[in-house]
């Protein structure tokens, strides 16, 4: 844990998000994005992980086809996604290592866990229940069943209220820098994680976050004071 801001928070309730946070799995949709538009026609402009990286599998398809001029239909993009993906969820997306500890330490504390993801279900149930952590949260919310990415507060609001839990009681795990400033102005708490696919965001998410952890081996060993 190299970062702490939030020494005296007590923690009721926690909303992970899962590729990039708890997965190490976020390099299967920067590869699969890319690949996916790069088949279609056009080059993906320097922006582009970040541009789609809050976004429903829905917004990123019709993102494509209006900023790239993309003629495939949302429907045929997303197949295409879909059918590259579904394989590493089901028999490769591993834990980040100390991940599984520092989740059933939280739950043996009795605190209640949500998974908020932008990933759709079957991939985030497959993955969960392969790794056997599902148990562990009392819900499992996606972005697409909300209609609404991580640019809005729909889906850690809604996480909340699943709880019982005020946001500021809550603590948001997030490997976005996008998505904790969303959480940051519903009211939550903030924990930065470290992802080895965004280096250069870390400083970023260090600044902005209560709590920011480079793993969950550190984080487990200091995060008792919280609950």
């Amino acid at each position: 844990m190299s970062a702490e801001k939030g020494k005296n928070m007590k923690i009721s309730a926690a909303i992970f998000d899962m590729d990039g946070t708890i997965l190490d799995s976020m390099h299967i949709w920067e590869e699969v994005s890319v690949s996916c538009l790069r088949r279609l026609g056009a080059e993906p402009k320097p922006s582009f992980k970040e541009d789609v990286r809050m976004m429903t599998l829905a917004e990123s398809a019709e993102y494509c086809r209006s900023e790239y001029g993309i003629e495939a239909s949302n429907e045929a993009i997303i197949d295409y996604i879909y059918s590259s993906v579904r394989e590493f969820y089901d028999r490769e997306a591993a834990l980040k290592p100390g991940a599984e500890a520092f989740l059933r330490r939280l739950h043996a504390a009795n605190i209640p866990m949500v998974l908020a993801t932008a990933t759709d279900r079957p991939f985030a149930e497959a993955a969960l229940r392969r790794l056997g952590i599902r148990e562990l949260f009392l819900e499992v919310l996606t972005c697409s069943e909300i209609g609404a990415g991580k640019n809005r507060p729909d889906i850690f609001l809604l996480a909340a209220e699943r709880m019982n839990a005020a946001p500021a009681e809550t603590l948001v795990f997030e490997d976005s820098y996008p998505a904790l400033i969303t959480a940051r102005d519903a009211g939550f708490l903030l924990c930065g994680v470290y992802d080895r696919m965004s280096p250069d965001r870390q400083s970023e998410l260090a600044e902005i976050s209560h709590i920011y952890i480079r793993d969950f081996f550190s984080a487990q060993k200091s995060f008792d004071k919280y609950i």
